[in-house]
């Protein structure tokens, strides 16, 4: 907001504008109103960095193909990954955390643990919504380098704290491919989470959204 501002972007708050605020009957009234405010500034792109309110399938019909949503973690559509209704923001960073280094006491030395920050397509509901940038974050777990010096042990904090910094360099970076129209889908030649380690990444995920619950009227969709 404060960059936006700077060049004197225009500016309009949206914080009371989801269904859980009681402003509108009916989530398609809501998806009018995001409409009706799009139209009014000749939206070409809707980008959902950091925003948790749903998003109602009118919007998705109006503008598919032309929604970039952030995830904070490993994504893999269609596939076991670490997305979530439910788990956003530290509870994602907790999952990922406690699934990688569950795994790397499965593997013993020689694993280098990592998550990553993801854009995403978003299309009409019930097409298929790609991957289109992606970005990788070494996960911290202590130690000292090769010079001695000590090396952190991350929590979900700390690693959001670097994840952010990565997540904002990729918006950037997909924004300027969506203007371009290069956006290119990714596909992982093999799933991100092996048929062996499913259950694990169920307990990942539920101790992050022990850990981190989301306000039920927050949850996207």
């Amino acid at each position: 907001m404060r960059l936006g501002r700077k060049v004197k972007l225009p500016e309009w708050r949206i914080k009371d504008l989801y269904p859980g605020s009681g402003q509108f009957a009916t989530e398609e009234a809501y998806g009018e109103a995001f409409l009706d405010c799009c139209r009014h500034w000749k939206i070409q792109l809707i980008c959902l960095f950091g925003w948790l309110g749903p998003l109602p399938d009118n919007v998705r019909e109006a503008y598919s193909g032309r929604i970039l949503r952030q995830f904070c973690g490993p994504m893999d559509p269609g596939r076991r990954d670490f997305f979530s209704p439910d788990l956003v923001g530290p509870g994602v960073h907790a999952a990922v955390l406690w699934y990688q280094r569950t795994l790397v006491g499965m593997n013993g030395v020689g694993v280098e643990p990592s998550t990553e920050v993801v854009t995403q397509l978003i299309r009409r509901k019930g097409e298929d919504c790609p991957i289109v940038g992606a970005s990788s974050v070494p996960i911290l777990d202590g130690g000292t380098d090769a010079k001695g010096h000590a090396i952190p042990f991350d929590n979900p904090t700390t690693l959001a704290a670097r994840a952010i910094e990565v997540e904002h360099k990729l918006q950037i970076e997909t924004i300027r491919h969506a203007r371009n129209g290069t956006l290119t889908p990714r596909m992982r030649p093999s799933p991100l989470i092996p048929a062996r380690f499913h259950s694990t990444l169920a307990e990942a995920k539920a101790i992050g959204r022990a850990l981190y619950p989301v306000e039920r009227h927050l949850i996207p969709k």
